[in-house]
């Protein structure tokens, strides 16, 4: 019995990556078809359940393993990537825009006056010709018996001034009391994944399978040899029908920054797959997905824990 995924993606409900192969996405597709199909449960109210998860399950399937439809829904986890005619527009954009600014820089160029005009007469032969006006020479420069004058001039050196040491002035300044100065501000550390997650049971609170309440959970994670391992317990409320209320299993994997994704086995054979996800500091979104049910009742869950304080 699976349940809504919420901000799930399709790879992560079957439980693959997303650079899987079409035969990897039909292996996970039927894994979990031999799970949910309706055929294998005897009950009425969980043929309707399974017939709903596998109808999901089909869609799933369907979206991925048809290329031109998995293109769009790998476009639509990265809204912010750029769209191939943005780009094509953008690449038309420049030629234009370069062509204004040549255009009116020589618009620009034509409006500025010569400075050079020729000078016509009114009439012509009536005036006497305009006679050329020549440039002044340049100064001569001064003679060589000045310059001798001028360079046998020495400057007359200036006395030292005294050695005086002079203090300068400070303007006085305010001492402020260290019981009033502000605590400085404290940093929060993220202590990783690591330590005991629980979680606090409400009215609306977090569902597994057919929305069964979860009644208990809880998840120890530890850190050895550079790798992340833990077990799950969990207890939910079944009150409709004859069935394994607790999930126990076991994961270890490789650790994340924020995000990880690892596989999970518990009693009778069963294994699935687990994402761990923190949120804060101090809170962390867990969910998991049965590939082998073995002995368990559940085939899904999800829940939001928060960090056992240490005192």
């Amino acid at each position: 019995m699976m349940a809504a995924w919420g901000s799930m993606t399709y790879y992560e409900e079957l439980g693959i990556g997303v650079k899987a192969s079409r035969e990897e996405i039909r292996e996970a597709y039927l894994q979990l078809a031999r799970v949910v199909h309706p055929d294998t449960k005897q009950d009425e109210s969980m043929r309707a359940e399974a017939d709903c998860q596998m109808k999901r399950l089909n869609v799933l399937y369907e979206t991925l393993a048809n290329p031109e439809e998995r293109r769009r829904y790998d476009l639509a986890l990265q809204p912010d990537r750029p769209s191939r005619e943005s780009v094509r527009r953008m690449g038309l954009v420049w030629p234009v825009l370069s062509l204004l600014a040549f255009l009116a820089m020589v618009f620009s160029l034509r409006q500025v006056p010569t400075e050079t005009r020729t000078l016509r007469p009114a009439v012509e032969n009536s005036s006497p010709p305009i006679e050329k006006i020549e440039p002044k020479p340049a100064k001569r420069a001064a003679r060589p018996a000045v310059r001798r004058g001028i360079a046998s001039i020495k400057p007359t050196p200036q006395p030292a001034p005294p050695d005086v040491n002079v203090t300068p002035f400070l303007p006085p300044v305010s001492v402020i009391p260290e019981a009033s100065l502000p605590p400085p501000p404290v940093e929060m550390a993220v202590a990783g994944m690591s330590g005991t997650w629980l979680y606090a049971r409400q009215e609306n609170g977090m569902s597994a399978g057919k929305g069964y309440a979860a009644e208990f959970i809880e998840a120890v994670i530890s850190e050895e040899s550079g790798a992340l391992q833990g077990i799950y317990r969990a207890r939910y409320r079944v009150t409709d029908q004859a069935m394994q209320p607790e999930v126990n299993f076991a994961f270890r994997g490789e650790p994340g920054a924020r995000e990880m994704r690892v596989p999970w086995s518990g009693a009778g054979g069963s294994n699935g797959n687990l994402l761990l996800r923190l949120v804060s500091p101090n809170s962390m979104e867990i969910a998991w997905i049965a590939n082998e049910m073995g002995t368990l009742g559940l085939a899904s869950g999800k829940a939001l824990l928060t960090r056992q304080q240490q005192h």
